[in-house]
Order: C-alpha cells, then structure tokens, then sequence
C-alpha cells in the first residue's frame, strides 16, 4: 500500500474509532437529542467521507473494499453541501450502524499491510 492510501484509510480508522467511542452506549434517541456530540460526529463523518473521496480517486480499488464507501461519499456531499437538509436521525443511523463497520474494515486494511517495508513493491 502506497504511503497516501494508509494515510486515508488510517484517517477513516481514526475517525470512525473517535465516532464509535462518541456514540458509546447512548440511544439514538440521546444521541439526536444530545446536540453537541451530534455536531461533533458529524464533523467525524464529515472526515471520514472526504478521506474516502480522496481514496476513491487515487486507489478505487481500495476505496471499493469498503462496503459502504458510496454511502459514506455521499453523506460527506451532503453534510458539505446540502447542510441545512440533513435529517439528525439520518447521522445517527450513520454512526451508530454505518461506523461501526467502517472501523472493522478499516482496520482490517490497515492490519493486512502491517509487516509491509516502506518501498515494497509488493504494496
């Protein structure tokens, strides 16, 4: 794995891990009420959509072994564009259900290139 793909995908393991610490044992009833912790995991999904944007174009391949990576594309265009339409319950179900997920396969990228020498060319 080129040094720019484990970047991204370490930044969306680091993300979705802050995120599913966040969400912790709350409901989602708490958590769409509990403002704060909302914005604060939105701006954590918000990262993690962009360090997907950038792996989709560098490493689509990569980007694809992630079951939700559309999804997640797709809810970083919103939160960026389309604010003010964003249903709270929407980025509760993101983080409670789509998170979780996204951190496994994160972590399992990153684990399957960790004996990896910087410069392998099996990489």
């Amino acid at each position: 794995m080129q040094p720019k793909q484990r970047k991204l995908v370490w930044e969306i393991a680091e993300d979705a891990r802050f995120i599913v610490e966040m969400v912790g044992t709350k409901s989602e009833q708490e958590l769409v009420a509990d403002k704060p912790i909302r914005y604060i995991f939105e701006r954590a999904l918000q990262n993690c959509g962009e360090a997907m944007v950038q792996l989709d174009r560098i490493d689509p391949v990569m980007a694809s072994r992630f079951a939700d990576h559309r999804n997640l594309i797709g809810l970083r265009h919103r939160l960026v564009h389309s604010y003010s339409e964003i249903d709270p319950n929407l980025l509760v179900e993101y983080a409670v259900h789509l998170v979780p997920r996204l951190l496994q396969e994160a972590e399992q990228i990153l684990g399957e290139y960790l004996d990896e020498k910087p410069g392998d060319p099996s990489g």
